[in-house]
């Protein structure tokens, strides 16, 4: 094949690149973790590009290519890239459609790369300079103190040289705030001022891995102006570290039921207690290695010694997590029932839910079913917290028994109506016998942009509670497997 760069330099010439080999990834940083979180970041707003606007987003730390006319922000897929990231760099900034028929024809480019995705390229385009690119989300209206530093000794960095985490680590102030993110470093310090939700929130993950944070509540737009304070890559980590357990980690596995296998399935927790709390649903009480912080909503998957797995939100982190467990007889459920004080449990790292943003939130809905409402805790946490938001929780279950957390359902800012689906409710405000129905509408608040839904249950629940909150006009409603 002859050489493409003869008739057209936009168009990569296969020759540049040899075949290359594959690359150990470091933890956290495999092919599964970067299709989870092309999923399930925020999406962009789509645009089209011109030849010249491409060509600028050429270099380590700001790459884009272009792949059978849409175009990809790579920037961050360097680290997860089995190929690595300088195989990548010759692409930077042109068309790689030749390259990535090349060696890649049996992949789907759109499903791997997801919401990285920001636009089409059109070549008839002149080349214009950009409208520069900021974060348009509004300043959060949430309290948030001020983040006090830890005081980590500062260890000298040489420009160009690999960073580690305790490089990081010691620059955790406002003089000097350093973050990491997907294994690249960047220095905030001169954006602190300028951040929408307010510096604290940003110092809050100074000297930290930011990855999840920033993913969740972020666009490509936001990513876009990454370059400006990119430092360097970091060391990729070889094993499980407590960095890479705080809430700010990538998140690790697939969602949902299945394997979970390598070294993610390190982790164990001891079991101190269970403590019955309904005729068939306990509170297990578990001592963690490190200080395991799950994000909102977030959840941890336990696994038997199989190596089948589910997925709990324990509703006490920390040293301690706390798991409200239904027992269904059989499955993940069924072990974890027949643990013994002192035995031990693997678990994941925590894992990220579907990504939303709560920035500008004023409202949220929730529907949940049985131990559903688990997930929730850290969001009643905020409502209490936070007595200018507000809060419509539907609660469903078999019998008024099994209503699990009452204590936490009982504040001046929320409003809670059970359905009771196995006998009558009690006749009192808030209780209705029978499913969750297109009635609840009457019960919800006018759907605005500011309001935020979810659901989290069983596969027919979510379906259902997704179809009917979608129908009243709530938009975006977050499904939590």
């Amino acid at each position: 094949m002859s050489t493409s760069s003869e008739t057209n330099p936009f168009m990569v010439d296969i020759p540049l690149i040899e075949r290359r080999g594959k690359i150990q990834p470091g933890t956290g940083f495999s092919m599964r973790e970067w299709t989870e979180m092309a999923v399930n970041s925020k999406k962009p707003t789509m645009r089209t590009f011109s030849r010249g606007e491409i060509e600028r987003h050429n270099k380590r730390g700001d790459m884009w290519m272009v792949i059978k006319g849409r175009v990809y922000d790579v920037t961050l897929f360097g680290s997860y890239h089995p190929g690595g990231e300088d195989v990548l760099l010759p692409c930077a900034g042109k068309d790689a459609t030749l390259m990535y028929n090349k060696y890649h024809p049996w992949v789907a480019v759109e499903a791997m790369m997801g919401n990285f995705c920001i636009g089409t390229f059109d070549p008839r385009l002149t080349y214009e300079a950009p409208p520069p690119y900021s974060i348009s989300a509004p300043k959060s209206s949430f309290s948030m103190k001020k983040a006090v530093p830890e005081k980590v000794p500062k260890i000298p960095y040489t420009k160009g040289e690999l960073l580690t985490p305790e490089m990081v680590a010691g620059r955790n102030t406002e003089s000097e705030c350093w973050v990491t993110l997907h294994g690249k470093a960047y220095d905030i310090t001169n954006f602190l001022d300028k951040h929408p939700g307010g510096d604290q929130i940003l110092l809050k993950y100074a000297g930290k891995d930011a990855s999840i944070e920033f993913d969740r509540y972020h666009s490509v737009s936001a990513r876009m102006q990454l370059p400006e304070y990119y430092i360097g890559d970091m060391v990729k980590p070889t094993s499980l570290t407590p960095n890479f357990l705080s809430s700010t980690a990538p998140s690790y596995g697939a969602r949902g039921r299945g394997k979970l296998e390598g070294p993610r399935s390190k982790l164990t927790l001891k079991l101190l207690s269970k403590d019955d709390i309904s005729h068939d649903t306990a509170l297990f009480k578990m001592k963690a290695p490190e200080d395991m912080s799950v994000p909102l909503c977030g959840h941890i998957k336990i696994f038997d010694k199989t190596g089948s797995t589910r997925s709990y939100t324990p509703i006490k982190d920390g040293q301690e997590l706390h798991f409200i467990v239904k027992n269904y007889q059989r499955g993940l459920s069924a072990f974890i029932h027949g643990l013994e004080a002192g035995d031990e449990v693997g678990v994941s790292p925590p894992i990220a839910p579907p990504a939303f943003s709560i920035e500008g939130i004023t409202q949220f809905v929730v529907m949940a079913a049985g131990t559903g409402i688990a997930p929730f805790i850290k969001l009643l946490t905020l409502l209490k917290d936070e007595p200018e938001l507000s809060g419509w929780f539907i609660v469903s279950n078999k019998t008024r028994a099994d209503i699990l957390l009452g204590d936490f359902l009982s504040l001046p800012n929320l409003k809670v109506r059970h359905h009771i689906t196995q006998e009558d409710a009690p006749a009192e405000p808030g209780f209705v016998t029978g499913r969750v129905d297109s009635s609840c509408a009457e019960f919800l608040p006018t759907p605005t942009a500011a309001t935020l839904s979810f659901v989290c249950g069983t596969p027919s629940f979510n379906d259902h509670g997704k179809v009917l909150l979608e129908k009243i006009g709530f938009q975006d409603v977050v499904v939590l497997a």
